[in-house]
Formats: C-alpha cells, structure tokens, sequence
C-alpha cells in the first residue's frame, strides 16, 4: 500500500482505473468477519497433517488511539507508541502461515492460548500440533491443551518446580558423553515425568485431578553458561549500584531481594550485602533449557521443531517491512480488519514464493526481491482496436515461470 499509487502506473491490475487511497480504504471495509472466518476454515484444510504450528506474537505500533484494541503494553520493539498484538500461526512443515488474530495491546502472551483453542473449535480446526516459547508457558495452558487431547511443544523455565527437580535429578546423567550431540553441541537427555492435570467441571461442580504422562527434554550448552553467568553478573552489578542510590527500596524490583539482604541506616545509607547461596543457586542452572511435550519424540526432534518456529519471526519480519505494517496508519475499525486481512494474504504468497525458492534452489539465483524485479521487466503492450500483447521472455525468465508452475504469458 506504502507504494502502491507508483506502482499502479506502470503495472495491469483487475480495476483498469487509478484506485485512490480512500477507495483501498473503502474496499478494506468491505471485508466482512465471516468471509475472514470462512477463508481460514478453507484454508486450515490445506495444512499438512500432523505438522506443528509456530504460534507467537508481534505488536505492531499505532499513532492513532480511537482503536479500541490500540492499548500501551509491553512493545517487543520497545517501541513508545500504543500498540495492537497481532497472534500468527504458521506451518512448521509447509511454511505456510493459516491463522491470525489481532488483540489488545495490553494482554500478555500467556493469556491468548485459552481464546485461540476456542477460535480454533468455532472454526471447526482439529487436531492441531502447536509449538511455542516460553512466554506462553502457564499450568493453566498447559491443563488446556491435555484437556482438548492437542499435542504441543513448548519452552519451560527453568525456575519452575517441575524442571528444576528433574534437572538436579538428573544432572550428572545430562553430563555423561554419550548425551552430547555433535550437530547441536549440547548435552541433552529426555525424563519422562508426570504433570498434575487439573480440570474444573462445571457440570459435576468439582476438579478433576489426575496425572498426566509428558516427556521433558533438557539441554545443556556450554557457551551458553558462561553467557548466563556473565549476564547475571552484569545484573547483579547493576542492581548493587541501584540499590546504593535508591532512595527508597520500593523504587527496586522485588524479584532482586532475593539476591541481596539490605540494611538500612541514617547515617550510611543502604547497606548491601549479597546473599551467596542464592547466587550460586541460580549459577547452578545457568546454561541449561528445557522443552515440555506431551507427544513422544527424540530430544532432537524435539530442538528441531522448537527451532523451525523462527520461521515465525520470519513472518513477522515479512509484515513489517515487506508488507509495511510496523505502524498502523489507518482510523477505523472496518479499515484495519481488512488491511490486516489483506496484508495476511499478502504474507501467503510471501511464505509460498519463499518455499519455492528453496525446494527449487533458485536463491542460489536470486535474492527473493531480485526474482521478483526479474519478472517485473516483462512488459505488455497495447494498440488500438488490437488485443494486448506480451514482450519478449528470456529464458531466465521463462525458467522462472516453469519453477513455480504457472503458464508463460507469451504461450496465453
């Protein structure tokens, strides 16, 4: 859109006619919720069976706030504008992104899984394999998804109960040589453990409580101790200074209280003192990770789907500088439904050339844009009372075509 009246000059397009920015605005109106509604239904049958979904967040900034969904929160760009959540789910095997909704800017990333299960069961999509990062770990997701039988993989801290207790059980096995992976160059090993389920119903006004079989996977990494530890240093550097010119000790994070025992006196101020068992504690779990899933795979596996979710922040790079949605410049409600709408069919065809581009190898060629610039130099033209005629094509040109199985416009 950012380009589009330049661009509309000197290509064919469907309106044969200049299209004003105030018609694209009226046209993204037009889009209604059920034909989106209806677009995602056919287009989740297209997915791949038994692929994993990334699933992840992006927030995309906004200088007009009448949008009720325009609301301050925490900007992954630390961007200072009000800002709207925009959720992705894409394929882990296709590449191919299938969902999307937008939401506050306010919510947090673990409050979206309850209402994306249920979007899914409106839209009739079933049997979906999410993967996720650690922002979206709660017990309460986690008790969702067993209790709608879906298969998922996602990052768990560290500090919870549950991978601290397998860590420190099994530790010194994580350690022994034949868990190291050469491909990785990490120790990894897999605990199966079981996970308290908890279920309200409703129906019979009481909680189901049960365990459930799941398989945790632990990493180690040695570059990435000696990077957890020379962060934590550096933090706890910083909050011995902090707390030494705070003039309050309301004013300083009450997570770092742990770290520290603080005295107070008229005359010297704050005293700091830092706590060593407690700093050798969190030492201890520097470098390591863990992965929690309810489906049976290798540790391997299990780090290469984790992995694939970077196509995520692929697409999100793709919307917002591509597709030029870093900031919204739209001012109702209508008009921004239909832009992201369209802007997400526009990510389709992204995603799709992308996927081509490596199953056929042409990036050993071209770069996507130079592909993209290499066609636009095909060129019609029009005489009176004569039908339009294409130019010449190349061979590299016509190879382009043949790559992605679509009919050479000299042969129409």
């Amino acid at each position: 859109m950012y380009r589009f009246n330049h661009w509309q000059n000197l290509h064919v397009h469907p309106a044969n006619q200049p299209i004003s920015s105030q018609q694209s605005s009226d046209l993204f109106g037009q889009i209604t919720e059920d034909q989106i509604s209806d677009f995602f239904r056919r287009q989740s049958k297209r997915r791949i069976p038994d692929e994993y979904w990334a699933y992840d967040s992006t927030s995309i900034s906004s200088y007009f706030q009448g949008l009720k969904q325009i609301r301050y929160g925490h900007n992954k760009e630390h961007d200072p504008l009000a800002q709207l959540n925009l959720l992705l789910a894409y394929g882990e095997q296709s590449g191919l992104p299938f969902y999307y909704r937008k939401l506050s800017g306010s919510i947090s990333d673990v409050k979206t899984v309850m209402n994306f299960l249920d979007d899914l069961e409106t839209l009739g999509i079933d049997k979906t394999k999410l993967v996720m990062d650690r922002g979206f770990y709660s017990k309460a997701n986690v008790d969702a998804l067993l209790g709608q039988h879906l298969k998922f993989l996602i990052g768990i801290r560290t500090g919870i109960k549950l991978v601290r207790t397998n860590l420190l059980d099994h530790m010194e096995e994580l350690h022994q040589f034949q868990n190291y992976d050469d491909n990785s160059g990490m120790y990894d090993t897999t605990v199966m453990t079981a996970w308290s389920y908890e279920q309200v119903r409703r129906y019979k006004q009481d909680t189901l409580q049960e365990k459930r079989h799941v398989y945790l996977h632990l990493y180690f990494n040695n570059d990435r101790h000696a990077e957890d530890v020379r962060v934590l240093d550096k933090r706890l550097g910083e909050l011995t200074a902090s707390y030494k010119r705070a003039s309050t000790l309301r004013l300083m994070p009450r997570i770092t209280l742990s770290f520290f025992e603080v005295k107070t006196t008229p005359k010297r101020g704050h005293q700091v003192t830092p706590k060593d068992d407690a700093i050798k504690q969190a030492k201890q779990f520097c470098g390591y990770w863990a992965l929690l899933t309810n489906e049976k795979m290798t540790v391997a596996q299990a780090l290469h789907i984790y992995r694939s979710k970077n196509i995520i922040e692929k697409g999100f790079g793709n919307i917002k500088d591509r597709l030029k949605g870093r900031c919204l410049l739209v001012s109702s409600e209508k008009s921004l439904n239909g832009k992201i709408f369209v802007q997400f069919i526009g990510l389709i065809l992204v995603a799709g050339l992308n996927q081509v581009m490596h199953n056929k190898q042409l990036y050993r060629q071209y770069s996507l844009q130079q592909l993209l610039d290499r066609l636009d130099e095909v060129e019609q033209f029009t005489a009176p009372d004569r039908a339009p005629k294409v130019g010449e094509i190349q061979a590299d040109q016509a190879a382009i075509y043949d790559s992605f199985d679509i009919i050479n416009p000299v042969s129409l």
